[in-house]
């Protein structure tokens, strides 16, 4: 079984699933709620930069070197953001949580 695939995680609050170019409307409206691409200590895509953030990101699953997933709530289906596996070493069994 490979180390880390792209799957959902379903929580009681929240389900994750894999990151697709679909997702584009529904994460530049959550990221709107505060304008989170102006803030400093963040690294949100502006809405004119989601899409190509997204191609971005989809391009590193491809290579396996990262794995991002829409968050979304599960009890209105909204989306709230976006989180990834980063810097995946297989050969380690590592990875790391971020990208919130």
């Amino acid at each position: 079984m490979p180390f880390a695939e792209p799957v959902t995680l379903t929580g009681n609050l929240v389900e994750l699933s894999p990151l697709a170019a679909t997702d584009h409307d529904a994460l530049v409206e959550a990221a709107r709620d505060g304008e989170l691409w102006t803030l400093q200590y963040t690294s949100v895509p502006s809405p004119d930069d989601m899409r190509s953030a997204i191609e971005r990101f989809l391009a590193m699953q491809q290579a396996r070197m990262r794995i991002s997933f829409t968050v979304r709530r599960r009890d209105t289906g909204q989306v709230i953001g976006l989180t990834s596996y980063l810097n995946i070493e297989p050969e380690h069994r590592r990875l790391e949580i971020g990208g919130t």
